[in-house]
């Protein structure tokens, strides 16, 4: 489907560039092109399509494919003269700016030296747009995404002054910005990144962490391997410090999960554990199931308040009117 998109914006751009067109031509295909603009779905879907990219599922092609795609997307949007077009296209590249997307755009930019010019030109085109343009420089701040510029910039490989630019601003703000981490700033970019991740205690938890873990719980929580899933997640999101008992013991101290099911899931771990120590550790947390069914957090509200807080406001918009129109659809299949 993807490359299917892409080979239909390709023709598209194509027969624009043709000299042989007649007025009533030029005229079609600007309205084709004002159509795909107001396509909110299409655009959509490349957006929820990198955030669901798993690389341990997918190929590394099928990630080039989403990005060059969405660039191929995003320039002929871009290329219409019209205030409405360019509203939606602002408001469409907001939502690449995000800690996930970041990281898929960062998983693609390490084989930079393969890639090809115009690949790596779709990669940095988008984090310019969301370092620059959107001044949200900060979800730039991924250990992978750091230790490509630093490769890039120590082997000089050959890149556009522009994406040169970009580097240096980047590493340069990283390196002024104050870090949580107790580490010297006039370090090397590599040793910098290594010990930021090293300094993150493993019993220590920022805010954002804990609520990461919850998100990670509710997608997880069916999966017979709920532990080992939530790890992985850290892990793919840069966080390779969390272990699994620390994972467990986090879930209880934010009353995700029961003492009982606390309890379950050590024994799990530690096959020497025993009940009574722990639940000497934590005297606070002697509620019973009943108690606990009454104060369960409803992952609904969970997932909503979530997306509202990573400014994804606009996708459960997006969504309540694709289910709308799901609906719709089926009641007039009736």
């Amino acid at each position: 489907v993807v490359t299917a998109i892409r080979e239909f914006l390709q023709a598209l751009d194509t027969y624009k560039k043709s000299t042989h067109l007649t007025k009533d031509d030029k005229e079609k295909l600007k309205t084709l092109q004002l159509q795909i603009s107001r396509t909110e779905n299409l655009k959509g879907l490349f957006v929820l399509l990198l955030r669901c990219y798993n690389p341990s599922l997918q190929s590394r092609q099928y990630l080039q494919d989403l990005i060059v795609t969405n660039h191929f997307l995003i320039l002929l949007v871009d290329g219409i003269n019209d205030v409405s077009a360019n509203k939606n296209l602002l408001a469409h590249i907001k939502k690449f700016a995000t800690m996930e997307i970041m990281h898929q755009y960062g998983l693609l930019l390490e084989n930079f030296s393969g890639n090809g010019a115009f690949v790596n030109d779709c990669i940095f085109t988008m984090m310019h747009h969301v370092g620059g343009d959107l001044e949200q420089i900060d979800v730039l701040f991924q250990p992978s995404i750091l230790k490509t510029y630093s490769q890039i910039w120590e082997t000089e490989y050959e890149i556009c002054e522009d994406w040169s630019d970009l580097i240096e601003y980047v590493i340069h703000k990283f390196i002024s910005t104050p870090q949580p981490s107790s580490v010297t700033l006039t370090a090397t970019l590599p040793e910098l990144t290594s010990q930021i991740l090293a300094g993150n205690r493993l019993d220590s938890w920022a805010q954002e962490e804990k609520d990461s873990l919850h998100w990670y719980y509710v997608q997880c929580k069916q999966s017979e391997t709920m532990i080992a899933d939530i790890l992985k997640l850290f892990q793919e999101n840069g966080n390779h410090q969390k272990t699994r008992t620390a994972l467990i013991e986090q879930l209880c101290d934010q009353d995700i999960i029961t003492l009982d099911r606390y309890d379950e899931l050590m024994k799990i771990e530690n096959p020497n554990y025993e009940k009574n120590l722990q639940v000497s550790s934590h005297p606070g947390k002697k509620e019973d199931e009943e108690k606990w069914s009454l104060t369960a957090v409803n992952d609904i509200q969970v997932l909503r308040d979530r997306l509202i807080k990573e400014n994804k406001g606009k996708m459960i918009v997006w969504l309540q009117q694709t289910l709308l129109e799901c609906c719709y659809a089926k009641l007039n299949l009736l």
